[in-house]
């Protein structure tokens, strides 16, 4: 598989805590806040700031964008009103490395868009769900090289 870089971001509307416009964040408007109109947009405008996922490769980029909210969408069609997943994009970075023609909903791109998707999906995989660094000592048995495991069943003591 060819390399790939990742990103992520945004936010789910069903988190508005995580919204830096949601009027419930006790936060004082501070005047000339070079930050105001971008929390008032996402006060006005939450699916403008929604999750999405990045993936890109030499050859193409594609941002995945989706919420909560969003309704079931047929692919086929691309416009189905302003929702996350009608803002997702796919550039051929080759033909277009200015990123101006949004190919997502293109049937002929529907490879190349399930492959990325593919991408995304073995990152998410592999990435999340991190452990800690620091072992958990509770009722676990110490090997000698380190390593660590739970203790059986018949090896618990009750007190």
């Amino acid at each position: 598989l060819p390399a790939a870089v990742f990103a992520e971001g945004g936010y789910g509307t069903h988190e508005p805590r995580d919204n830096e416009g949601w009027p419930g964040r006790k936060k004082p408007t501070i005047p000339n806040d070079m930050y105001l109109p971008k929390r008032r947009q996402q006060h006005e405008q939450p699916l403008s700031v929604c999750r999405a996922i990045m993936v890109r490769t030499a050859d193409a980029k594609l941002v995945l964008r989706m919420d909560q909210s969003d309704p079931g969408m047929d692919l086929r069609h691309g416009e189905s009103g302003r929702t996350c997943q009608s803002q997702s994009e796919l550039y051929n970075l080759t033909a277009d490395p200015r990123e101006l023609e949004n190919l997502y909903f293109e049937p002929q791109v529907a490879a190349v868009r399930m492959e990325l998707q593919e991408k995304v999906l073995r990152w998410l995989f592999l990435t999340s769900d991190v452990t800690k660094w620091a072992d958990d000592d509770r009722r676990t048995r110490r090997y000698s090289e380190g390593f660590t495991a739970g203790l059986s069943p018949d090896e618990l003591m009750f007190d």
